[in-house]
């Protein structure tokens, strides 16, 4: 099946861009982000909680909507830890991201799925180093961050104690290659990158297409010419006419098949760049 993808760049609707000069200048390195929507438990929210909660030095920003389960059971356990801060549902094209993600140092996304959830991408656009597990990872995830090999309290506490011994200058290079790769992830590289295979894929089954049905007629003519003609015994009037119709059919498959395939890929086209223009 892989040779038969076509792999793009991720989409992000996250447009509103932070200030990496104030972000290098305000980040807290012991402040840690777990962004998420739905499906909190997969996304390994229980995991995030119950170590953050044995360690209070720490602080975590827990953004998105939790499932009713979840609030229901770490509302009563988490009183007591004052280091964990829940802020609900937030825009992330609002200041109060941008004011929160540029005192955040490390986004943790343990999830048992996805791969490379919007959640991360935003979070990286912001600067942000992602700590990230090997399902929700994206292929530069060791140069730019730090992956969990399994979804464990033993395997956050690793990624926590390797964030907390980088040096404050390895931690401003991250920040900034975070900030510069996650800048590819964007609804204009996505719409470019999509319409240019779009074209490509259409442009190549048009031409394949057109000679599969091409030489197939083709086949089927020169069997009933050579039957309308060529075998007969006796060449009447008759035979001679059908012998002629059928290169003349020949003749207009060649001509009007082709001119059919390459109309049918223009307006394919056009159709792309009028819906891609909006």
């Amino acid at each position: 099946i892989r040779p038969k993808i076509s792999l793009i760049d991720q989409s992000s609707n996250l447009y509103k861009k932070i200030s990496i000069e104030q972000k290098l200048k305000t980040y807290r390195r012991n402040e840690f982000l777990w962004l998420g929507g739905g499906g909190s438990l997969l996304k390994g929210l229980d995991l995030v909680l119950d170590y953050f909660c044995q360690h209070r030095e720490l602080i975590l920003h827990v953004l998105g909507n939790i499932n009713q389960e979840v609030n229901d059971y770490y509302s009563k356990n988490l009183v007591q830890c004052d280091n964990i801060f829940f802020h609900g549902f937030v825009d992330l094209n609002t200041d109060t991201f941008i004011h929160l993600a540029e005192r955040v140092t490390f986004g943790i996304f343990p999830s048992a799925s996805e791969g490379a959830p919007g959640a991360m991408i935003a979070s990286m656009k912001c600067g942000i180093i992602p700590i990230s597990s090997k399902y929700a990872a994206f292929d530069d995830i060791d140069k730019l961050g730090f992956m969990l090999n399994n979804l464990t309290i033993d395997e956050i506490e690793a990624s926590v104690q390797w964030a907390t011994q980088l040096k404050p200058a390895k931690i401003s290079d991250m920040i900034m290659e975070n900030y510069r790769y996650a800048s590819k992830w964007s609804l204009e590289n996505f719409a470019v990158q999509f319409e240019t295979l779009l074209r490509m894929k259409i442009d190549t089954y048009t031409r394949a297409l057109s000679w599969l049905l091409y030489f197939s007629n083709w086949k089927f003519f020169d069997e009933c010419t050579e039957y309308s003609y060529c075998d007969k015994p006796n060449h009447s009037i008759i035979g001679y006419i059908i012998h002629l119709y059928f290169i003349f059919c020949k003749s207009i498959l060649w001509k009007y098949g082709l001119i059919c395939s390459i109309y049918f890929s223009i307006i394919c086209n056009l159709s792309i760049s009028n819906y891609f223009s909006r």
